[in-house]
């Protein structure tokens, strides 16, 4: 007969994670200011290398990924969660061959905050190369 703990010794659950950008109610997102990381490369450039990333883990996919534009908002537009950003963000560090601070993710409201991550991201990795 396998042993069995008494419920008195199970520890409760611990409270559920709360990440600032699932916080409702803000006037307005952050947004980093939008740059080109190459003469070659431009914002609607990313945009397309993301949207597969995007779509793979929003909750709520688009129909098609020209629906996503800047101001798509990643929680009530694509319904996805925390994790769900956080996903999003390790396949960008693979993707683009970045690394993103995890400060950033405080600050990702949109598929716009996304872009300008990237954007932001290369260009520094570039300079440092």
């Amino acid at each position: 007969m396998p042993h069995t703990a008494p419920a008195s010794d199970i520890a409760p659950l611990s409270p559920p994670l709360v990440c600032p950008h699932a916080r409702r109610g803000r006037a307005s997102a952050p947004t980093f200011p939008a740059r080109r990381i190459h003469p070659a490369m431009t914002t609607t450039d990313v945009l397309q290398r993301l949207a597969p990333l995007i779509q793979a883990h929003a909750g709520q996919p688009p129909a098609d990924t020209t629906e996503l534009a800047s101001g798509t908002r990643l929680e009530s537009d694509l319904r996805m969660d925390s994790m769900a950003v956080v996903h999003v963000l390790e396949d960008i560090e693979e993707q683009f061959d970045v690394t993103i601070p995890d400060e950033q993710l405080a600050v990702v409201y949109t598929v716009g905050d996304l872009v300008n991550i990237v954007l932001v991201a290369t260009e520094t990795t570039e300079r440092a190369a």
